[in-house]
């Protein structure tokens, strides 16, 4: 049995029926395989959580609803991905251990998130790309039933992608994202007022500080080292220091004080009004990160942050100046694009210190 998987969620039209109407008189009918039936009541049984999200909102869908006794079961939703992440929290499964089955458009974003995307044979051809395993089953025709028998035997799907389709894929997303970004001028004018900020407090005898958890913290002394040593030109050392590096601090602050204050405590110590702090978060909600910019807002530092798609009331958006917002919720893809911007942010402001100093000498 497959353990990771604990939830089996699937779209109605296209998976356990053959996705067609058929009408007798004003009667809409549809037909659905007995072997779905039983599978469904088997993965039941053996204890996953089984939830179907379906587009329609048909007089057959309600009665299906009635007769399968779900865990949950969602009519009329285009957005399926929003609520099969409402549905898995209640549960608490995250997304990598839900087996999520479609075949249309409107599966696609669920497709993409979920940790096992399968679709029937008869999928769209952008689906049968996205998914992980291309089934052997038509729909309606015992898609639930060949699942059933992979999560339990470890057997039966018709394709499983080899190592090169999952680095195409995710080199498509990285694309995707890169292209939303280049293209909109708020987020690249974001970036550039983020560069112009960091070069006036270098020019005023400043300091930039940097702060991350986990590969952010990764991020942060990476960034603040080519600062310090160069990135391209050869120039003066420009002092940048990351908050993450000195394990002695952060575990005795840790240990004495609590971990949210592993950040805020060092720039209470170091940082000086005039000093800029960028803190880098994927999801905006690192609470040692919001501490930080607390500290820094109240000693008259500017905060900068690296992030991605916020909710609407993220706390740390009141104690930020400056943001730049990658447009994804996928922390990968958020640090591929994290580094970028860093790189660029390091370029730009190498070059305008290079340009100023040419500038002093020339006069």
């Amino acid at each position: 049995m497959n353990t990771n998987v604990k939830a089996v969620v699937f779209d109605i039209d296209g998976v356990i029926t053959d996705g067609k109407k058929y009408i007798c008189g004003k009667e809409e009918t549809k037909s659905v395989s007995l072997k779905d039936l039983d599978a469904i009541h088997m993965l039941k049984a053996e204890g996953y959580i089984v939830g179907a999200i379906t587009g329609e909102s048909t007089p057959f869908a309600q009665r299906l609803k009635e007769e399968l006794s779900l865990d949950f079961f969602i009519l009329g939703c285009k957005k399926k991905w929003e609520e099969l992440q409402k549905s898995i929290e209640k549960y608490h499964i995250n997304k990598t251990q839900v087996c999520y089955i479609g075949d249309g458009k409107y599966d696609m974003e669920a497709l993409g998130q979920a940790g096992l995307s399968v679709c029937p044979s008869d999928a769209i051809y952008e689906v049968k790309e996205l998914s992980k395993h291309v089934l052997k089953t038509p729909g309606g025709e015992g898609c639930i039933a060949e699942v059933y028998t992979m999560l339990h035997h470890g057997v039966g799907a018709g394709k499983e992608k080899d190592h090169n389709e999952t680095i195409v894929q995710r080199m498509k997303e990285h694309e995707s994202i890169l292209q939303r970004l280049s293209g909109d001028a708020e987020r690249t004018g974001a970036l550039s007022e983020i560069i112009e900020e960091i070069v006036r407090c270098y020019q005023r005898g400043g300091k930039l500080m940097l702060c991350g958890n986990g590969g952010s913290a990764a991020d942060a002394q990476h960034l603040a080292t080519e600062l310090v040593s160069r990135f391209y030109k050869e120039r003066e050392a420009l002092p940048a220091m990351a908050l993450n590096v000195n394990t002695s601090s952060l575990t005795a602050i840790a240990n004495d004080y609590q971990y949210d204050r592993v950040f805020s405590r060092q720039v209470e110590a170091f940082g000086e009004e005039g000093d800029v702090l960028l803190g880098i978060s994927t999801s905006g909600k690192a609470r040692s990160v919001i501490e930080a910019f607390k500290t820094g807002g109240r000693k008259g530092i500017r905060t900068i942050l690296f992030t991605g798609e916020l909710e609407e009331d993220a706390e740390i958006v009141k104690y930020t100046d400056l943001i730049f917002k990658v447009p994804s919720k996928d922390t990968p893809r958020i640090q591929e694009m994290h580094i970028l911007a860093g790189h660029i942010v390091c370029e730009e402001i190498e070059r305008s210190i290079v340009e100023n100093e040419r500038e002093k000498r020339r006069g």
